[in-house]
């Protein structure tokens, strides 16, 4: 999993928090890993050398970091996209996005509110849960909160484990649908999205959070 946006609630906090979740059997883990990093190899050679690095979704549509020299035109992020789903098919992944839009009413974390759903979601299911490392020491502490309060059941083979996005493609991949998932409830809430993000690849990222593989829920504060 990963999550786009911040944890805040005080002024100057992002307005949205999104978190995502790529689902898949342990037993496929390899191929579907093999799969994705072939992809972004594909992707490279065919569409642009940003590729090749971390995958940062922002960057991605704002035309910066590694896509800053060799950006995507609405067509090329098109393809990569429509590629994206054919791999979710193709290694029945599923993804699922929990969001939840900051008011001032706000009082509970939002990050406890969407990490809890995400585990409670798809209940009874024994599981190791993997997260970019910047927030797992916050994550493990609402997991064993949660546990206790019997908010959540007792589904985690391991407390939430860390690794570092930049050597998994599942964590970048999973920053894409958390990015998708971000953009889609601002444009549809009338939030403001960065500027350098042009329409047509609002239109085209919020499309891909509708696949028949992808479920999305809006928490609320």
């Amino acid at each position: 999993m990963d999550e786009s946006g911040d944890d805040g609630t005080k002024p100057g906090a992002s307005p949205i928090l999104s978190l995502a979740c790529i689902k898949l059997p342990a037993g496929n883990w390899a191929h579907a890993h093999n799969s994705l990093e072939n992809l972004l190899i594909e992707s490279t050679e065919n569409l642009s050398p940003g590729f090749k690095h971390e995958l940062h979704t922002r960057d991605l549509l704002s035309n910066k970091g590694a896509f800053k020299l060799n950006p995507l035109n609405t067509s090329q992020l098109k393809h990569f996209l429509d590629s994206i789903k054919s791999y979710l098919h193709t290694n029945s992944i599923k993804v699922s996005t929990f969001t939840i839009i900051k008011n001032s009413k706000t009082e509970t974390y939002p990050l406890r509110r969407v990490l809890t759903e995400a585990i409670r979601n798809d209940s009874g299911s024994q599981r190791i849960i993997i997260s970019d490392r910047g927030r797992v020491p916050l994550m493990r502490s609402i997991a064993q909160s949660a546990r206790k309060n019997n908010l959540i059941q007792d589904c985690l083979i391991e407390n939430i484990l860390e690794s570092e996005s930049k050597y998994n493609r599942f964590i970048q991949l999973a920053d894409l649908f958390a990015t998708a998932a971000y953009i889609n409830a601002a444009h549809n809430h009338g939030i403001t999205i960065h500027s350098r993000v042009p329409l047509s690849h609002i239109e085209l990222i919020t499309q891909i959070t509708e696949e028949a593989n992808c479920n999305s829920c809006l928490v609320r504060p």
